[in-house]
């Protein structure tokens, strides 16, 4: 749950700013975090270079690194 209400905010309130309105989520899909790998970027129209990027260890083995998925109602 500490992890949860950034996730949420940032569908709710920070869509807000970019879309003018929230996102709806769905689906959430829960990784094993030892099977993902951090990557630096940058947002399109932003200076800043942020570290919350991931990507797939071993893209060849997605499903390997599922953990669950969570259907919201």
């Amino acid at each position: 749950m500490e992890l949860a209400w950034q996730v949420i905010y940032g569908f709710y309130h920070s869509a807000i700013g970019v879309h003018g309105h929230p996102v709806r989520i769905d689906i959430l899909t829960v990784y094993d975090a030892t099977q993902l790998e951090e990557v630096v970027h940058q947002y399109e129209g932003r200076d800043d270079i942020k570290r919350d990027g991931f990507v797939f260890r071993h893209p060849d083995n997605k499903r390997a690194a599922v953990l669950g998925i969570i259907k919201l109602l």
